[in-house]
């Protein structure tokens, strides 16, 4: 979880310096502050997920969110080479768009993770 916060916190830092001699440095600082707090939030819901959730009928255990994890960590690192390889006006959009995307992700298994443990809800049965 630490590697992903280091890789988005880069990924940020290098959003706000990309526009550092322009009028969006500001928001984009704003933002890069809430974006990082939020996220560190989210993981630390994900790093306590005990137990299993369903969800639509599937049952999903700790393995299951720490492949997610593993796949936010390669999302991260696909952001920084691509920064890196050179990023275009029109690319800087998809690239945006990608972050805002892997926090929604992100959001929603955050949220699945919150849930509390099938034993906890009384569900066994669903099972």
């Amino acid at each position: 979880m630490c590697i992903v916060l280091v890789l988005d916190t880069f990924v940020s830092v290098l959003s706000v310096v990309s526009g550092a001699f322009s009028f969006s440095f500001i928001p984009r600082l704003v933002i890069a502050v809430l974006h990082f707090f939020g996220e560190a939030w989210l993981l630390h819901l994900l790093g306590r997920m005990m137990g299993e959730r369903v969800v639509f009928g599937t049952v999903y255990t700790r393995w299951h969110f720490d492949i997610f994890l593993c796949g936010l960590v390669l999302c991260e690192v696909a952001l920084v080479g691509w920064y890196f390889g050179g990023l275009t006006k029109v690319t800087v959009d998809i690239w945006w768009g990608l972050d805002l995307g892997e926090f929604l992700a992100l959001l929603a298994v955050a949220w699945v993770a919150w849930w509390g443990p099938l034993e906890e809800r009384g569900w066994q049965n669903l099972v």
